[in-house]
């Protein structure tokens, strides 16, 4: 439990607070509703769209020099016995002004490097859309089938369980040996352990699909600014699971 307590604060960035409990989020309502969510709260997403929103103003930018400018300007002067003449004499005036840059070389270069960069931004977000989707896709199917697989298991249980009951009365009444008691007692405990598994992925799945809507640090309480993210996080758990999850599994005594 302290290993595990360690992992979280390795994770998340805070050590736990309170007993730590393995709890289902909440799961999503149909494949259409997590890509829906995917799609609006992706950080991906969000990033590709500023940057699109970025390149259309530096584009803004670069393209307002070719633009006419005006200006305008007003003043007043007012002299007292100018040049020798006595007397008070005031001077008002106002201008209106024109500068428009007809022809400057680099133009076109300028403007087929904007309209690339555009065109960039634009196809990463396309990009951030289709991996969304897919990544909502698989999320899916990877919760169905846990969820399909923790049902089947506990069915399954309840039978091998009712067969231990039945064996266990039978070797008491003489009808079964201690081999037979204790090959269905084996079979009841493979079935069990498949269970406690199939259950936890039932449960990271959910997990999995709160960080596919970009909702995991949220069900933490956890502000953005405080994730304390590791980019090579999948690949060490590819390469070397006991890094990330405890998998060891005691001997039975």
């Amino acid at each position: 439990m302290r290993d595990a307590g360690a992992r979280y604060e390795r994770v998340i960035g805070r050590p736990p607070s309170g007993n730590m409990t393995v709890s289902a989020a909440t799961a999503p309502q149909s494949l259409e509703a997590l890509t829906q969510n995917a799609l609006d709260n992706s950080y991906r997403l969000l990033f590709a769209r500023s940057q699109i929103d970025q390149t259309r103003s530096e584009t803004e930018v670069a393209l307002a020099d070719r633009y006419p400018r005006f200006t305008l300007g007003a003043g007043v002067v007012r002299d007292i016995n100018r040049n020798g003449v006595r007397g008070n004499r005031t001077d008002e005036s106002i201008g209106l002004g024109l500068r428009w840059t007809i022809y400057q070389g680099g133009r076109k270069a300028e403007r087929n490097a904007l309209a690339a960069m555009n065109s960039r931004a634009i196809a990463a977000q396309e990009v951030a859309v289709r991996d969304v989707r897919e990544l909502a896709a698989r999320t899916w199917n990877t919760y169905v089938t846990d969820r399909q697989r923790a049902a089947q298991l506990s069915d399954q249980l309840r039978i091998n369980r009712s067969i231990v009951e039945v064996y266990g009365d039978e070797f008491r009444a003489a009808k079964r040996t201690l081999l037979d008691l204790l090959e269905v007692e084996r079979a009841r405990f493979t079935v069990e352990f498949e269970t406690v598994g199939a259950q936890s992925g039932l449960v990271f799945s959910t997990y999995r699909a709160l960080a596919t809507q970009s909702l995991l640090a949220g069900y933490f309480d956890l502000p953005a600014s405080e994730l304390a993210l590791e980019p090579v996080f999948r690949d060490r758990a590819k390469t070397a699971p006991e890094n990330v999850f405890n998998v060891k599994i005691e001997p039975l005594k």
